[in-house]
């Protein structure tokens, strides 16, 4: 987290805190919390091709014990309002907020271990109108051991493990989402902007990244005859441009890669309540990304794009929730030894119990 500017959270901190200066109240909404235990068939992300070599190539699991991991999770959440916060007396309205950290510990596989950080203020504009602004925070987040390209370019030897290093990054991502009603007040469009960046950690600072993009999702709910409950469903779309930060910046290898993308992400969510204490659904996430590099010897992002889908499905009873979610990434690449590396297949099965959940 040292390399992530501050100026978000410094905002953040600002609109929330101003007002308790001159004596205003923030009162408590609710708390919630979870656990969840899950397996992770492939967090690493390892392609088919690489783990048929782990035999000789062993450090490509890092401190991981076998491909696969179990995890166990907790997450909390605490939201608030105010009424005389600085947004809440622009719009005469009150203003609400949440506070959510989770942390993942995984057996198999220590540095996958990870913390996120969410903070959102909810403000309603008017009747049925929102703004919502959204921060993220993912310090320190592992992706698995890389080769430290600048190091093989200088000394050209591919041979040396000990040039393996852990890979990480800092990201942090700010959302600014305007909702509104469509014809029928129940169903719902919001309208977005978000911007995120991704700090490398010093050994590959040539794949930092900041991505801007555009969001719209509509919201439809009704009444299903069958279950004679309601059901809600999603439709998302997202446009993501990334760019490659450090490109032809001093670092050695950034002169001749380049991970310029554009990304567009398609998600549809369906969720069915049965009664009071039962529920289901199904998710559908897509991502198509399409690299932008124009150097024709960078043949690990020249002319490649890949397919990342991920369908879940879930069933939910009183205070337990079970899912299970595929997620398949297809490459595509005029190079086959690209195709092969960064293809994966990975499973995730999750039980999710809910400890608390008292509203004030």
């Amino acid at each position: 987290m040292n390399k992530i500017d501050k100026f978000i959270i410094v905002f953040l901190f600002f609109i929330f805190s101003a007002s308790s200066l001159s004596g205003q109240i923030y009162k408590p909404n609710s708390f919630s919390s979870s656990v969840i235990f899950g397996h992770d068939s492939n967090p690493l992300r390892l392609s088919e091709d690489e783990i048929s070599q782990l035999s000789d190539k062993p450090y490509l699991l890092g401190s991981a014990s076998d491909v696969y991991s179990r995890f166990i999770g907790l997450n909390a959440k605490f939201s608030f309002y105010s009424r005389k916060a600085i947004l809440a007396k622009i719009f005469d309205r009150k203003t609400s907020f949440s506070f959510s950290v989770t942390y993942k510990k995984y057996f198999d596989n220590k540095e996958k271990n990870s913390q996120y950080f969410t903070f959102k203020i909810n403000q309603q504009l008017d009747k049925y109108r929102r703004l919502h602004i959204n921060y993220s925070l993912m310090p320190q987040y592992y992706i698995r051991q890389y080769e430290d390209l600048d190091y093989l370019i200088s000394y050209g030897d591919i041979d040396d493990i000990s040039r393996h290093y852990s890979c990480t990054f800092d990201m942090e991502k700010l959302y600014i989402i305007f909702q509104a009603p469509l014809s029928l007040i129940q169903n719902k469009v919001k309208v977005g902007a978000f911007y995120e960046r991704q700090i490398f950690s010093p050994y590959f600072t040539e794949f930092d990244l900041n991505i801007a993009g555009q969001s719209i999702q509509f919201l439809f709910k009704g009444d299903n005859n069958y279950f004679n409950s309601n059901r809600t469903v999603s439709f998302l779309y997202e446009k993501h441009i990334g760019d490659n930060s450090t490109f032809l910046s001093e670092v050695f290898s950034a002169n001749y890669m380049n991970r310029d993308y554009k990304q567009h992400r398609y998600k549809v969510s369906f969720n069915q309540t049965i009664n009071s204490s039962k529920s289901f659904g199904f998710i559908i996430d897509t991502y198509k990304r399409f690299n932008t590099s124009k150097i024709v010897t960078d043949e690990l992002h020249y002319k490649r794009k890949h397919t990342d889908l991920t369908l879940s499905i879930w069933y939910k009873k009183d205070r337990s929730k079970i899912m299970l979610s595929n997620r398949k990434r297809v490459a595509r690449s005029p190079f086959g030894w690209v195709e092969e590396l960064k293809s994966f297949d990975r499973y995730i099965l999750t039980l999710t119990m809910t400890l608390a959940n008292k509203k004030f």
